[in-house]
This record gives structure tokens, sequence and C-alpha cells, in this order.
């Protein structure tokens, strides 16, 4: 059976202590997200949204790896990643002119790593303004200890032995934060979908519907340990708070979680503030799979029509395809959505 949580060997990250917490310090300086991975064991160091650095964990050695080069024919993209590369050229820290793990020494300037690594990623997505980036600056704002709310995770995607046993999971992609959040007793588990645009809002294989409907599937696996998946989330939940906060008692209820949307929106877009908002992107996103399947039998949107045919949508106890939903449907899929979690930018509950 392959180690299918978030968890690292613990006798390893006591041998190598000491240097984790400098390099974690100074990487959190960075606005960085620190998480935890494995196949191999390591952890990585998210900004933009990407994997900047990540530390390789083995019983032999610690080990650095800086972001690997873009391989982009863009002009300006060439011109930041030859910089890039130059830079790590200067200290030695390119084999054969390629990326490589880097054994962490005492004489290893780490932070120089994080710096030109980071500074590559402020240079090739600058200007830009997307969710993933979004996304991190949510996951490291919360990141740390807090009596209201707790990131735990970010890009959760459920390990699993096999293709063949994830094909028959049923679980569908991957949820952009686990979070925690505080009820005064105990802290909630949340799993929430972040939407910084409307067109991600009614997109035809990822909107609100569909996001909805996998997480109502996914909360019936989690709640009946299919394949394992309760016992999974807490292993690593029990983890990373013993590993981040091992002088806090952060009680969380395990049996009952919730799951959510949270709406940041890219500055020329309205973050809905209200439920007739949510609404209104709902009834568009129905418009927007009707249209879709309309113009696939004039030969049209093939890709938009497949994905919405092989994706049945759950609202109440019915399947049903995103463009065939009626107004009853409707209803119940309003009246359900009145029942989850739904924020704004600082966590506003949406009424």
């Amino acid at each position: 059976m392959k180690n299918n949580s978030r968890c690292l060997n613990i006798d390893i990250l006591r041998k190598y202590k000491k240097t984790i917490d400098l390099i974690i310090d100074y990487a959190k300086k960075k606005k960085c997200f620190v998480a935890f991975r494995i196949e191999p064991e390591r952890i990585t160091f998210y900004y933009k949204g990407r994997v900047a650095v990540a530390l390789f964990l083995t019983t032999k050695n610690l080990y650095i790896k800086p972001r690997n080069f873009s391989t982009s024919k863009k002009e300006y993209i060439k011109g930041i990643t030859l910089s890039y590369k130059q830079k790590l050229e200067r200290k030695g820290m390119l084999k054969d002119g390629k990326i490589y793990r880097i054994p962490v020494t005492p004489q290893l300037d780490y932070q120089y790593i994080i710096d030109v690594t980071c500074e590559y990623l402020d240079q090739y997505y600058k200007n830009k303004e997307e969710e993933k980036i979004i996304q991190n600056d949510i996951a490291y704002k919360y990141q740390d200890y807090s009596d209201k709310w707790v990131c735990v995770d970010q890009e959760y995607n459920q390990c699993f032995d096999s293709q063949t046993e994830k094909d028959n999971s049923g679980i569908r992609g991957r949820y952009d934060f686990i979070m925690l959040r505080n009820t005064g007793e105990k802290y909630k588990i949340v799993f929430l979908e972040l939407k910084s645009t409307i067109a991600a809002c009614k997109d035809s294989s990822s909107g609100i519907i569909n996001h909805y409907s996998d997480m109502k599937k996914f909360i019936d696996i989690y709640k009946s340990n299919k394949n394992n998946t309760k016992n999974i989330i807490r292993e690593e939940i029990e983890f990373i708070l013993h590993i981040k906060f091992p002088s806090k008692e952060i009680k969380v209820d395990y049996d009952y979680p919730e799951y959510g949307f949270l709406f940041k929106m890219i500055k020329k877009e309205k973050t809905p503030k209200t439920f007739s908002d949510i609404e209104t992107i709902i009834k568009g996103e129905i418009d927007k799979a009707v249209h879709i399947k309309e113009s696939y039998h004039k030969g049209q949107n093939k890709k938009a029509y497949a994905s919405m045919i092989n994706n049945k949508i759950v609202i109440g106890n019915s399947e049903m395809k995103k463009f065939d939903i009626q107004e009853k449907d409707l209803n119940i899929l309003l009246e359900e959505l009145r029942n989850i979690k739904m924020y704004t930018e600082e966590f506003e509950k949406i009424k």
C-alpha cells in the first residue's frame, strides 16, 4: 500500500528539523505557502500559485531544488528564463546547464535560491492577475495559526494505490483549499472552491453547479470513509497541525465537514455579495449549458458539450445533465445552495 496521506516520515523530519525550520521561515518571509507532499517525500513552497522551490527528504540527505526553466518560446519569457539560468549558474547551482537536486549543506546559500526563483516568478507573472495567484495569496495569509481560519492545504488531490482505484472512487478533481474554521468549541473542516471570474463560475465542466455536485458526492464518500478518504484527510490534518503548531491544542471535528465557495474576483470583475447575485450566476450557467447543446447540433462547441455529457449533475436525489435542468430542478438546487457555505473576499458570509 502506498502512503496516500500527506504525512512525511517524522524521523527524517526530526533529523533535519533545524535546517528545515530555517528554510521554511525564510520562504514564508517571501510570502510562500508551505505544503507537504509525498512520492517523493518533499516540502514544497508555492509562490504565485506555482511550486517555486522544493525540499526533498531522504534518509541520507536533504536536498533543495529550484523551479525548472520555462520552455515557452515567447521572447520576453526566454529573456527572463535566461537571466534566471545565469543567476543560478553564477553560484554553481546547475549541473550541465540543468536544474537538479542540490544537497543542503551549511555552506549552501538557500536564501539565494529562494530569492532568484521568486524573482523569476515575479517577472514571469508581472502584471498578471489570475486565480492561481489569488489562491496562493489566500493560502499564504491563513497558513499560520489563527483563532478564526487556518489553511491546511491548497490544491488537495487525494492519492490512490492505482489508476483503477482512482477511476472507481467517485472522486473527481481536487479542492482549492482545505481550511479549518473555528466554531468556538472545535474547528470545522471546510473544503473550499475558489472562484475569481464569472466565466469560471459558468464554465461548462467546472462551473459552480459542477463543483457543487462533485462536493456532494465527495462529502458522502468522506462520511462513509470509502477509499479510506476520511482517515487519510484526518491523518494529513493531524500531521500538519502537529508539525506547524506543536504547542497549540487544536480540536477538530472530523465527522461533519463543510464545503462551499470563496469568491475573490480579479479587479475588473464584480464580486457577488448576496445570494441574489449567486442566483443570477447559476441561471447564467444553465443558459450557457443550453446554448452549448444547441450549438453542438450545429457542429460547434464539441469539446464543451462532451464535458457536459460525461458529467452528471446531482440535484436533490436525481442525476441529470446540466443542460437538462428544469425550473423545478433549479428551485431545488438554489435551496440546496442556500445551505452551504459561501464567502466573499475576507470570509464574509454571503446571505
